[in-house]
């Protein structure tokens, strides 16, 4: 079984370039078991879901959101009950606020904390202190630099990454974070072969048990290519 918890669309996320149905055909071809959309502050309904995987019942959709805050970091929310509105770039404390009675429902993973800094500050630590999960491994992660290791692609920062996951007792998490189809199929998480559920299932799923790495170095390399990265 492997899912993707870190997908964008040009419907809801002006920085993506692939339609739903594009994902979904891509995700599948590349072998794909589940998706999570993860809009930039906008959460797909599970009429929209329902509507579109009825198109490719091969696939499992579910819905997060990504949050930008005032920390300068992002989190991603998968939860079992209707996420709130939270506004662009809103402090961390706020988000805590609005989230209170469904945070029980709710998983937290800070998405790519070290794509854009090499240590830990104030901000992070208290990010990864709220967090069930950390995303270690992207394609946007790569783009900070990487090297090879026994034909892997290894990010220049995965010790930061080990590290904090370790530390904060944060579930490692592997994604797409994919706005185009190149980047699908790059990352994913490989769990045990089980029968998929609901978004509910989902949730206690991905709090409980730790998945193994998918990477997939020749859509990686395809991926940073036409990112101007190789």
């Amino acid at each position: 079984m492997q899912i993707d918890c870190h997908v964008h669309t040009a419907l809801h996320s002006g920085c993506a370039i692939m339609n739903p149905d594009e994902v979904c055909q891509t995700a599948l071809q590349c072998g794909l078991s589940g998706v999570v959309f993860t809009e930039h502050h906008v959460l797909w309904s599970r009429a929209e879901l329902d509507k579109l995987e009825a198109k490719y019942p091969k696939l499992h959709l579910y819905g997060g959101v990504e949050w930008s805050i005032s920390e300068g970091y992002d989190i991603i929310a998968i939860s079992k009950a209707p996420l709130p509105q939270i506004a662009l770039f809103a402090p961390l404390e706020d988000v805590l606020e609005k989230i209170e009675a469904i945070r029980d429902d709710t998983i937290l993973i800070s998405a790519h904390p070290f794509r854009f800094v090499d240590r830990i500050d104030e901000g992070l630590d208290r990010v990864f202190r709220v967090c069930d999960a950390i995303e270690v491994a992207s394609g946007n992660i790569l783009r900070a630099g990487f090297f090879h290791l026994a034909q892997k692609f290894v990010s220049n920062r995965a010790n930061l990454y080990s590290a904090a996951a370790q530390h904060y007792d944060l579930i490692p998490l592997y994604n797409s974070d994919g706005h185009m189809q190149e980047a699908l199929g790059t990352f994913a998480n490989i769990y045990p072969d089980v029968s998929m559920g609901s978004q509910d299932w989902l949730v206690d799923y991905l709090r409980t048990v730790r998945p193994k790495q998918l990477q997939n170095p020749e859509r990686i390399r395809m991926y940073l290519q036409r990112k101007g990265c190789l």
